[in-house]
Formats: C-alpha cells, structure tokens, sequence
C-alpha cells in the first residue's frame, strides 16, 4: 500500500480501480535504463534497445542529472542476465549518487544472474607442460609433472604490473585462478 500514499489527495476517493489505473500510469514514467549482452552502447538503453556496457548506463545517468536532475522517483539502471568481462574498473563517484528521494540503482533484473568479471579467462590449452631442464632443477621432482606454464603475451596480456624486490604489504600484482574440474 506504499503506492497509495502517494497518491495525489483529490484521487483518494475515487473507486480502486481506477486509482489503480492511475498509479499504473504514473510508474510508467519512471526512467530507467537497461543493459544486456546483447545490446549497443548507441542504442537508447531501453528495455528493447538496451546498452552494452555499464560505463555506457552511467553516462546516460550523469547526462540526464546534469541537463534535468533526478526525476522525482530516481533512476534504475537494470542490468539483464549474464557475465559481464570489465576491461578496467568500473567507478561509480560523487557524481553517480541518487539524491534525497531520488534514489539513483544499479541492480539485475529479478530472476536474472549477473556477474561482473575483472579478470580474462585463459583457454586451457594455453596450459602447457613445462619441458625446460633448468626449470624443473629449480623445483621439487614430485611436483614437476603437476607444473604448467602459459605464455601470456600471446594471449595479448602484457600489463604484468611492478614486481618489487622485496615484498611488502599489498603489491599490486597478477593473480591466477584456477577452476579444475575433473
């Protein structure tokens, strides 16, 4: 009965129905922008023609805050179902706040799973056994048959960070993960 509320006072007399029909149409002026996999970031960013990426959704919503604010009941940005693989780190600043309000969210579409991913999934044939001989003096003999090697600026990974000498606190570094199935 939350919406109710907000009803205009002239229209709380009216039969159900019909405050019904009105509330109905009031929410479908609420702005909100989709992302899909399967959109464009040229595209309008509706639910037909969603965008492809988020840095495209906050730009609309930094486009529409400077040129009229907030509407009145916010901002959704609803992101459809699907691995999104993120280039750099998407950053949501002062500027992408929703107001007093007029709240301003970024949520999946209900029923829809979605995962950000930060990292490049490697093919597992890039995976090789290491045959070098001055490699494996290097290692223990009960590993050397378990250890894999990948070369990973043919996969067009080539931004390794800094190596520091000595390691201190967090390095900012590579990191691999492995997902084995058997």
């Amino acid at each position: 009965m939350q919406l109710l509320s907000r009803i205009p006072r002239g229209l709380k007399g009216l039969p159900p129905r019909l405050v019904f029909l009105f509330a109905s149409l009031v929410a479908v002026h609420a702005t909100e922008f989709h992302v899909a996999l399967n959109g464009k970031d040229s595209n309008r960013g509706n639910r037909s023609a969603p965008f492809a990426s988020l840095e495209r959704a906050r730009a609309a919503v930094r486009s529409l805050k400077q040129s009229s604010g907030l509407p009145p009941d916010g901002v959704t940005v609803w992101i459809h179902g699907g691995e999104y693989a993120l280039a750099s780190t998407f950053e949501l600043g002062t500027e992408d706040s929703g107001e007093t309000n007029h709240p301003l969210v970024y949520r999946a579409v209900e029923g829809e799973e979605v995962r950000l991913a930060g990292g490049r999934t490697l093919p597992a044939k890039a995976c090789q056994t290491i045959s070098a001989p001055e490699i494996f003096q290097r290692l223990d003999a009960a590993a050397c048959p378990h250890v894999r090697h990948a070369d990973l600026r043919s996969l067009g990974i080539t931004n390794y960070g800094t190596f520091p000498d000595q390691f201190g606190g967090a390095a900012i570094l590579p990191e691999l993960f492995l997902m084995i199935s058997a």
